[in-house]
């Protein structure tokens, strides 16, 4: 008989912080400058998949700073609409409020309870809501360039499409973070579909023990 010895002391935590490192090594490491020069002068709508970069950096053991996120497109934009669409607790605003100090307007997807043929389960996917919201603020909206937040092959692509069929034509970004991006996103940068991919660097972060 296997006899299985769990730690739930100091060398777990310190186990975890390896295991990080160790997934962090695989990915790649993050560069340490996030370039945005290319998104000088534009009338930018910038929309995160806030679940999609929030998970891809937690494997990098760091938090997406929004706060430095927002200050460094202002920086380059002539003028922009920032939005982040993520999943939420019903009656959780912690992340709602985060995002509102860090100047991000919000769409928070609530997580539903739903009885489906295999029992009840739960329905947490904001992917339709961010298409929907990305094409109304486009057909309401004065702009020239738009950067989807996301590494989400599907999800771009589907995105870049609807704007390529639009009579306006717009450039297409996309941020994402580096060994959490997809191929259709990488192979697809600097095409008719993408203008482009920025990987979120070291100055776009603040450490996991920062406080939110």
């Amino acid at each position: 008989m296997e006899l299985t010895i769990l730690d739930f002391g100091n060398n777990a935590g310190r186990r975890a912080s390896t295991n990080q490192r160790l997934r962090s090594c695989i990915l790649g490491p993050l560069p340490s400058h996030t370039d945005f020069s290319s998104l000088r002068s534009t009338r930018l709508l910038a929309i995160l998949d806030d679940d999609n970069l929030v998970a891809s950096l937690r494997d990098h053991g760091v938090y997406l700073s929004h706060r430095k996120l927002h200050c460094r497109l202002v920086a380059e934009a002539q003028t922009i609409s920032a939005w982040a669409i993520f999943r939420s607790l019903r009656g959780d605003d912690r992340r709602k409020d985060h995002l509102l100090r860090s100047h991000w307007r919000v769409l928070a997807v609530p997580r539903e309870m739903v009885m489906t043929v295999h029992g009840l389960c739960t329905k947490a996917n904001a992917d339709m809501d961010l298409c929907f919201a990305a094409g109304y603020l486009l057909r309401g909206g004065a702009f020239d360039t738009v950067l989807i937040g996301s590494g989400d092959g599907d999800l771009c692509v589907s995105i870049a499409r609807g704007i390529r069929r639009m009579p306006t034509m717009r450039g297409v970004y996309t941020l994402s973070v580096p060994g959490s991006t997809s191929s259709r996103i990488t192979s697809a940068s600097g095409s008719e579909l993408f203008a482009g991919n920025f990987l979120v660097g070291r100055d776009l972060t603040e450490p996991a023990t920062a406080e939110r």
